[in-house]
């Protein structure tokens, strides 16, 4: 988490009525315990662009930083309040901001870009081309190992203070970047990286002494989401 006093007190003033100065997660009102989330974190090459940054009360800031809310709904509340809310007024508008009308569309240009037609879609938030996050069956894989280490290690009750975040420092410690943006070409280390993992947890070596598996191989997996698509 970066100190509040790094963001600019204009971009703060953004992302607090871009939240109606609410938690956007629990509801929580009070601004004692308001805080600003960088999505991105800095340490990951995160800025401090609105379009990174999103409010969450100190209670749920520390979920969304041990994992307990996942990147996944942080985005996806993010999504949320960028298309719920309408272009600011021009008196209060940045100088850097564009609004867009005509036809069926409109919306601001700036450092994000929302776009509100009739369908009311939201915007998409993607990962970079190549990147593990940008395959869908590929990062489905990952986040199955992911959550069954989480699985194994949160049944470890010699671990007093089970933290959902440390594998994903592990991860990025091992490969020096969050496991959905990392290369597809790394896919078969990343995913051998957490089979031992899990493997080297407690259940895990119970599991493998009974002659258990403790995990699918990409192949399995690859196979069980085919036949379900097949309807089989």
């Amino acid at each position: 988490m970066t100190k509040k006093t790094s963001i600019p007190a204009k971009t703060k003033k953004l992302i607090f009525q871009e939240a109606h100065s609410r938690c956007p997660f629990c509801g929580e009102s009070d601004v004692n315990v308001l805080e600003i989330h960088h999505i991105t974190e800095r340490a990951d090459g995160g800025s401090d662009e609105p379009s990174n940054l999103i409010l969450a009360c100190s209670n749920c800031h520390s979920k969304i930083t041990s994992g307990a809310i996942s990147k996944g709904k942080v985005m996806e509340t993010k999504e949320r309040l960028l298309s719920s809310n309408h272009p600011p007024r021009a008196d209060r508008m940045p100088s850097n901001i564009i609004n867009v009308s005509g036809g069926q569309h409109s919306g601001v240009i700036a450092n994000v870009v929302n776009l509100k037609t009739s369908a009311k879609r939201s915007p998409k938030l993607s990962h970079p081309q190549g990147s593990i996050g940008s395959d869908l069956l590929l990062r489905n894989y990952i986040k199955y190992l992911i959550d069954r280490y989480n699985e194994f290690k949160k049944a470890d009750r010699s671990v007093p203070n089970f933290s959902y975040a440390v594998i994903y420092r592990a991860i990025h410690s091992q490969f020096k970047a969050k496991w959905d943006f990392i290369p597809i070409e790394r896919f078969a280390d990343l995913a051998s990286f957490l089979r031992n993992r899990i493997d080297r947890t407690i259940l895990g070596k119970v599991q493998k002494s009974r002659g258990h598996r403790n995990h699918e191989s990409f192949e399995e997996f690859q196979s069980k989401i085919n036949s379900q698509r097949a309807g089989v």
